[in-house]
């Protein structure tokens, strides 16, 4: 027969103990339940690291923006919403390139997206591109925002955007967005007009051109001409048939025989003529074809289009966060 030796006190003394214990320490807590939170706080420690395992994620580091900036938002379409701009706005950085300021007696603003201009002191302005991830009204009428670099404004800044590029579909040259919106923003100092180069479209709806040689009455690139003979010692240029006798060449007008080309005479090109509308003369003319709607016209009607793109000085706010 076992019997208990231990008094059931001193057991639950003992269970006491071992709750009150630091796993893997030895080291035993000692006081009120309350302080049940110093064991919670151990168990969440990582030992000789310093850092939390199950409890919260450290702070992030945060540094200011060295200036303060122009905040204004972008409207749907992508214009700038100047009349609600905000000016003089403090901006920190943190450590995983979020961004935060405080706007004070901010509109009710219907966008995810804004573009912040910082004044270079030799002048101009630099632009960062903002995606908004979350707003939070403060007191006073003011909002907290929090954003990231990217998202509609940065496609606005983007560079690729910015620069005429030639469309297959339309077989035109177009901007990433529309020019009069690109306009708005250069005249807010947020980007500026670049030359780009000088084209020569269609007069009608501004396509890319072909150009060949061909008739200017009709426009058909359909001309053939005759080859002459001009017989250098009585200046007689006539069709090559007409010297043609037999095996021989005879001048028609003067009659002399056997004559050699480029000693007594040379080729010339005769009169093109045009086999749809019949029409002749010595020189064809530049004749231009639209590849969009296809009209066909004298060169010399072409519309010449000057193509200009714009340029943002774009400025990386991840550069003033320390290296380290």
């Amino acid at each position: 027969m076992i019997t208990d030796q231990e008094p059931t006190q001193q057991r639950t003394n003992q269970v006491e103990a071992g709750r009150n214990t630091v796993f893997g320490t030895g080291e035993t807590i000692v006081g009120p339940r309350s302080e049940k939170r110093q064991i919670e706080s151990a168990r969440n420690t990582v030992l000789g690291a310093g850092d939390t395992a199950l409890g919260q994620a450290p702070e992030k580091a945060k540094v200011r923006f060295p200036r303060p900036l122009v905040v204004v938002p972008v409207l749907p379409d992508g214009a700038p919403d100047w009349e609600h701009r905000a000016v003089g706005i403090p901006l920190d950085l943190s450590s995983d390139g979020e961004m935060e300021f405080c706007w004070e007696n901010a509109p009710e603003l219907q966008t995810t997206a804004m573009i912040a201009l910082v004044h270079e002191a030799a002048g101009g302005n630099r632009a960062i591109g903002i995606d908004v991830t979350s707003m939070r009204h403060l007191e006073k009428g003011a909002i907290k925002v929090v954003g990231r670099t990217g998202g509609f404004a940065e496609e606005i800044l983007n560079p690729a955007n910015l620069m005429p590029s030639f469309d297959a579909e339309t077989l035109t040259f177009k901007l990433g967005f529309a020019e009069d919106m690109l306009d708005q923003w250069a005249a807010i100092g947020a980007m500026e007009h670049v030359f780009v180069d000088k084209v020569r479209v269609c007069c009608k709806c501004n396509g890319l051109l072909t150009y060949r040689s061909g008739c200017p009455n009709c426009g058909s690139a359909r001309l053939e001409n005759d080859q002459l003979i001009h017989h250098f010692a009585c200046a007689h240029v006539g069709q090559t048939s007409e010297f043609e006798k037999g095996n021989d060449l005879v001048c028609p007008k003067c009659r002399v025989r056997h004559l050699i080309v480029a000693a007594d005479f040379d080729y010339v090109i005769g009169p093109y003529h045009c086999l749809d509308c019949q029409w002749s003369n010595l020189e064809p003319e530049e004749v231009a074809q639209c590849l969009s709607c296809r009209f066909r016209f004298p060169g010399y009607q072409a519309n010449t289009r000057e193509l200009r793109g714009y340029r943002a000085n774009r400025l990386d706010p991840l550069n003033y966060l320390p290296t380290s």
